[in-house]
């Protein structure tokens, strides 16, 4: 009798850009300040933009605190 493959069947990975799923603005003025907006609902955290090479447009980006506490 032969054996049953009840192996599922591969799905692939598929990798897609990360300006895809990111948040795109038109331009640097409306980046800052989406940029500003998040700074104030989230003191914790400090907002970046830049522009991405991929579409043209501008995304923001966390910039992390440097946790060097020997100054």
């Amino acid at each position: 009798m032969p054996r049953r493959n009840n192996t599922p069947k591969h799905t692939p990975i598929v990798f897609t850009k990360a300006s895809h799923t990111k948040r795109r603005f038109s331009n640097e003025q409306e980046a800052l300040k989406a940029a500003e907006l998040g700074m104030l609902q989230n003191l914790h955290l400090t907002f970046g933009v830049y522009k991405c090479d991929q579409c043209s447009g501008w995304h923001l980006t966390t910039i992390k605190e440097s946790t060097d506490r020997s100054k």
